[in-house]
């Protein structure tokens, strides 16, 4: 949740300090140093708990019966995902790595045979 005013942000900072407002209890978009930017105060506190289904793996092995019919030791159809749900009330992107970039998420379909 940059106050920096150069990259985008959160919809908290709407309301910041600017001349034309200054009743705002949120501090203004300032950048090249100084103090009283949003992370210097208890306003860009949060809590970063959460829950993450982190990784993911199902498989399906086909009975022996069908693989001698099809002439195959075995055959496995399995599936894969990394980071595919994270719980949480923070409000960047990760509440782990931090808010430079979101986690990505990794998806894998795939079928595995022996002859």
């Amino acid at each position: 949740m940059s106050g920096n005013g150069l990259t985008a942000t959160h919809t908290d900072m709407a309301g910041r300090w600017t001349p034309e407002n200054k009743s705002s209890t949120i501090p203004r978009a300032f950048y090249a140093g100084g103090r009283y930017s949003y992370g210097d105060v208890d306003l860009g506190v949060q809590n970063s708990s959460f829950l993450r289904m982190a990784v993911l793996s199902v498989y399906y092995d086909f009975p022996a019966s069908w693989m001698k019919a099809a002439r195959l030791k075995n055959a496995r159809i399995y599936f894969t995902g990394n980071n595919l749900l994270t719980v949480t009330s923070y409000k960047g992107y990760d509440p782990e790595g931090g808010d430079s970039y979101p986690a990505s998420k990794m998806y894998v379909l795939g079928l595995r045979f022996s002859f």
